[in-house]
């Protein structure tokens, strides 16, 4: 995935705090199935899975471990750090005017 994917999963994390694993460490050769093997034990409810291809950006709602999934084409978004930088610059604005 994209460095701008990356960061969007990782501010979806952090949105969703304290019922996210802000630690999980995906690496490549982890599937799906590896996941939704340990979610019962976990005791993880439902999953976001966010995955890149050449159409765009998706997003997946899961219920686990048999429940419906809900796919998501993600159109447009803000990162976290986007969004802070427009507002201090905002407020920077407003002070010089007074």
């Amino acid at each position: 995935m994209g460095k701008s994917v990356t960061t969007l999963v990782r501010d979806v994390r952090r949105i969703m705090e304290p019922n996210t694993a802000t630690r999980l460490q995906e690496r490549e050769k982890n599937k799906l199935r590896d996941y939704l093997t340990m979610a019962g034990p976990l005791g993880v409810s439902h999953m976001l899975i966010f995955n890149q291809s050449d159409a765009g950006i998706n997003m997946r709602v899961l219920r686990c471990p048999r429940g419906p999934t809900v796919t998501f084409r993600v159109n447009k978004y803000s990162l976290a750090s986007d969004i802070m930088h427009s507002s201090l610059i905002h407020i920077c604005r407003c002070r010089r005017l007074e």
